[in-house]
């Protein structure tokens, strides 16, 4: 294979006129001298500025617990290693960008590499790495104003604080304007960097550290990747390098970012380590002093609130120049340009702080991120680049073998980032599990100081003491080993007692009691005294827990299973065990929180009874099979209704299917199915007037009066009844909302009222002679008004569309076509999470919304199609697919679980035939229907095991359920059977 010339600058800034000219013109940013907003304004300078503010973050703080468990030079080893190794990968990147300028990102990387689908898995993998680390940067935030504030407001107000100025920060739509933030960003890091290393120095001596430890592989691989994780930050090098003056400078900016990390993460990390010791905590500010932590935290704020907006600026950009890439939103003032930006950040940001606080374990799941994505996009991928670069441009097969030293390097480093992807993504799942059956609950009770905080310990009980730090219950761990069935040895890691280099608590190890002898569970529901250790102390503020370290790692487990006293708890240890012995022989305690015993203070627990009220998973409905699969059968339908219409518009987009065929049967499969649904909208009004009772027991003579006493006519004639006792569901079609029946498997939760407004007592007055003079106009009964409405929303919608279609048709000329399928593939996303699968009737936010972004899909689709014919047809389509028939599918099956399972299979081989044809390249009748009844099959499978698959997946997480409900639980009625209990 012969070499290709790559007209790309050097790296040494001699590049002719002519390879500059054909590297702008691929630059994604090229040719921007007349534009309004201009992106290549950053010097290199500028650029390492930025990557140092986004890298060198919050994560150099969890390097000093490394050093604790691996010994001081095989860290610091490990640190230098891991900072030469990402210098070498930022220059492989670096000249990948150069051979290819219209690499903006790493998803138009992938689509260099792996074709389409790797430009999707790179994009998602950057925007959820982008938006987790935007969480971790707020948790950060939240530390620090905590540590500052003394824990004074909760912890949600805390990230929302810090959230708004993350977002304001992101705003700005270049770089460049965020490069002069990162200058006080990277002060401020270095500034309290020292700070801490100097709180450190002054308040600890030197203590008795370690040069070397002997431990196993996984707790030396846990350390190895805080290190690892401190580099990540190279997913971003593409979006700094699009945005240079010189792109080919770019590896200036590397060495100044390598250098000054790598110098930086080894002094403080050793520092740390040497003077705090073994018991060096992540994130190790919460080691200093009150005062030095709120100094370091204080200081490190601005560099935590730079690096957020930072991410989530990377994630909007992704987005916004995927959307835009070549047309004049993406460089110039516009109205839909800045709405669409503004948008993108507001989404990115506002991701991340419902993770950040809605997630009980959000630490654990950004270091699922890391290791899934940032594992490959710091080295792993590196090695692939420069392969296939390799191989194009350098001669093939031929240059692989005389560049072997470059080539073996370039497959160890796929082989490294394959590793650490792989072993770290086992072991984040192990830390889930410990976490889940770790994690701590409180018990809120009815009086603002009565808390009770207890654990489950994963490990070996000893025989011992925990700390005196709150008025906690631990339960025997041999509920966990009973449950997991590990061995005892598998998890001593986590055994609060065990020396660590995570748990601060030592010095109360060597306090010793006799254990409680352990009985059996009579009833795996309720838990006893002698599962518990009793520690007499009140509860005491504490301080900030690792859980919130932004890339968290299993070794912090044991740090979330031992909570650290505050300095006041152990200066008065001695007092409160006096205290609470003094209590011992009082008079009896009586559990009345309205009654003041003096002989026990407000937040008194009596320790032989309170565990024997306590209840776990109460009114738990274990999940059967069957009924599982039967109620995921409403999921793939609609999975198989959409991937239906997507086929139909690529029939139609290819010009393989004619858009009046495709309306014309969708027409005549919406009428059939109306009608079916107004039969049994009919028969069950009938069914129920018949079975229904007179609410009265007056006798109504008189033709004209006689037909009033039913409750249709009174619905006819009492306009708010109707409304009261029927909903109406998207364009005028009328349900009723009474509880359908059930048959075979199928289970549905949502449950509405049968009772119906009292109907009006008919009498004469004869003050009032109107009332009852005879009317000259029909009577309109409600199933004709209905058919009514429908019909007119019918005639509506095919006016609008006749109208709206010449609109539709140019809306976005102006947008590439890769955007639209991009938009598209998020929309159709959305209308598949957020559609209503419950089968309730009524109006829901979540189900608007679905609804919503399917037919702003269909609308962008029908964009690309050559004539109004073909917009209205597909306009048309969707409307039926996504707005009418979800409404036959949910009554259908109410009304016959079997008609429901033949409309599944049908639409399942729909789908099936329909992707196998889209994909062939023969007509149907010129051998493709063999890849139709290919695709049918496949389709059918791949739908069997899915449902079967995840029913038994959702069985199997049932034992992660673990809801402990007390006697000062606040009560809560349960509706059954529409019923107050």
């Amino acid at each position: 294979m012969s070499e290709k010339k790559s007209l790309s600058p050097s790296l040494e800034g001699a590049e002719t006129l002519r390879e500059r000219e054909a590297y702008d013109n691929k630059d994604v940013f090229g040719h921007e001298e007349e534009h309004d907003i201009r992106y290549k304004t950053l010097s290199w300078e500028l650029v390492a500025v930025l990557m140092i503010a986004e890298i060198v973050s919050n994560g150099m703080l969890s390097l000093p617990s490394s050093l604790a468990v691996v010994g001081l030079v095989p860290g610091i080893v490990v640190i230098v290693f891991l900072g030469v190794f990402g210098l070498f990968t930022a220059w492989i990147l670096i000249q990948f960008k150069l051979r290819h300028p219209e690499v903006h990102n790493m998803g138009d990387a992938g689509l260099i590499l792996f074709g389409p689908v790797g430009r999707e898995v790179l994009s998602f993998g950057t925007i959820v790495f982008a938006v987790f680390a935007t969480g971790g940067q707020l948790l950060a935030g939240q530390i620090a104003l905590g540590s500052l504030s003394n824990g004074k407001l909760c912890l949600m107000l805390y990230t929302g604080i810090f959230a708004i100025p993350t977002l304001v920060c992101s705003l700005p739509r270049t770089l460049d304007s965020l490069s002069w933030l990162s200058v006080p960003s990277v002060i401020s890091i270095i500034v309290a960097g020292i700070v801490g290393m100097i709180g450190a120095g002054i308040n600890f001596p030197v203590a008795n550290f370690s040069v070397a430890m002997k431990t196993n592989f996984v707790t030396a691989f846990i350390s190895v990747t805080n290190p690892v994780f401190a580099y990540a930050g190279h997913f971003m090098f593409f979006i700094l390098i699009s945005e240079m003056k010189h792109p080919e400078h770019a590896m200036r900016a590397a060495w100044m970012l390598q250098t000054f990390a790598t110098v930086f993460y080894v002094v403080f990390a050793v520092v740390l380590y040497i003077y705090v010791g073994p018991t060096v905590a992540s994130p190790a500010f919460t080691s200093l002093p009150d005062k030095w932590q709120k100094a370091a935290y204080g200081i490190a704020i601005p560099n935590f609130l730079i690096a957020g907006s930072l991410y989530s600026h990377t994630a909007a950009k992704l987005l916004f120049v995927r959307f835009f890439r070549k047309s004049r939103h993406l460089y110039t003032n516009t109205v839909l340009g800045w709405a669409v930006w503004i948008t993108l950040v507001f989404l990115m940001n506002a991701a991340a702080f419902v993770l950040a606080v809605g997630v009980p374990i959000f630490n654990y799941l950004i270091g699922i991120a890391a290791s899934l994505f940032a594992s490959w996009y710091t080295y792993g991928i590196a090695g692939a680049f420069w392969l296939y670069d390799a191989w194009v441009y350098k001669g093939g097969m031929l240059a692989l073998k005389t560049r072997w030293p470059m080539t073996g390097l370039s497959v160890a480093t796929l082989a490294v980032g394959a590793f650490i992807c792989v072993a770290g993504m086992l072991l984040r799942h192990l830390a889930v599990d410990r976490a889940l059956w770790a994690r701590r609950i409180l018990i809120h009770c009815k009086t603002a100081r009565r808390q009770l905080l207890y654990s489950y310990v994963a490990g070996k009980s000893r025989q011992g003491r925990y700390p005196p730090c709150t008025a906690s219950l631990r339960l025997d761990p041999s509920a966990y080993h009973k449950h997991n069935g590990a061995s005892t040895t598998s998890v001593q890691s986590m055994t609060p007692t065990q020396p660590s280099a995570a748990s601060p608590n030592l010095q109360y190890a060597a306090q010793k009691k006799p254990p409680i002898p352990h009985r059996p569970f009579s009833d795996p529901n309720h838990l006893a005294p002698e599962d518990a250790f009793y520690a007499h102390s009140p509860p005491r503020r504490q301080l900030p827990i690792d859980r919130y370290s932004a890339l968290d790692s299993v070794s912090t487990v044991t740090d979330g299973l031992s909570i650290r006293p505050a300095g006041s708890t152990r200066r008065r240890r001695g007092k409160d065990r006096a205290r609470s012995g003094s209590r011992r022989g009082r008079g009896v305690w009586k559990k009345l929180l309205w009654v003041k015993q003096k002989d026990y203070p407000d937040n008194y627990t009596d320790p032989p009874t309170f565990l024997s009220h306590l209840q776990r998973n109460p009114r738990l409905r274990p999940y059967d099979f069957w009924p599982l699969v039967a109620d995921s059968t409403v999921i793939v339908q609609h999975i198989s209704s959409v991937a239906i219409f997507v086929c139909s518009f690529v029939g139609i987009y290819q010009q393989r299917v004619s858009p009046v065929s495709v309306v014309s049967w969708g027409s005549a499969g919406t009428v059939l199915g109306w009608v079916l649904w107004d039969f049994w909208v009919g028969q069950e009004a009938a069914s129920k007037v018949i079975a229904e009772p007179h609410s009265n027991g007056e006798s109504i003579n008189g033709s004209a009066l006689s037909g009033a006493s039913s409750p249709i006519s009174n619905t006819a004639a009492m306009p708010s009844n109707y409304s009261a006792n029927s909903s109406t569901i998207g364009l005028g079609l009328t349900l009723s909302t009474n509880n359908f029946p059930r048959k075979g498997h199928s289970h549905s939760h949502s449950q509405t009222s049968t009772s119906s407004a009292p109907s009006p007592t008919l009498s004469h007055h004869p003050s009032n002679p109107h009332l009852h003079a005879p009317s000259t106009t029909p009577s309109q009964t409600p199933h004709t008004h209905s058919r009514l409405a429908t019909a007119k929303s019918a005639i509506l919608i095919y006016i609008a569309l006749l109208g709206l279609s010449p609109i539709l048709k140019s809306l976005t000329e102006s947008t590439t076509s890769d955007s639209i399928w991009a938009m598209t593939c998020w929309l159709m996303c959305i209308n598949i999470f957020f559609f209503d699968y419950s089968g309730g009737v009524g109006v829901k936010f979540h189900a608007s919304l679905s609804t919503n972004a399917a037919l702003m899909a269909s609308t962008v689709l029908a964009s690309r199609l050559p004539s109004t014919t073909h917009v209205f047809s597909l306009t048309l389509f969707s409307i039926e697919v996504f707005g009418l028939f979800p409404v036959f599918r949910r009554y259908l099956r109410h009304i016959s679980w079997r008609g429901h399972l033949f409309l599944t299979l049908a639409l399942v081989m729909g789908a099936g035939a329909g992707l196998g044809t889209a994909l062939s390249a023969k007509p149907l009748w010129h051998g493709g229907w063999k890849r139709a009844i290919a695709g049918a099959l496949v389709w059918c499978v791949g739908s069997v095991v899915g449902m079967g698959g995840c029913s038994w997946w959702l069985i199997g997480l049932q034992r992660y359920k673990n809801v402990v409900i007390g006697p000062w639980d606040p009560a809560r009625p349960v509706i059954r059977g529409g019923q107050w209990e």
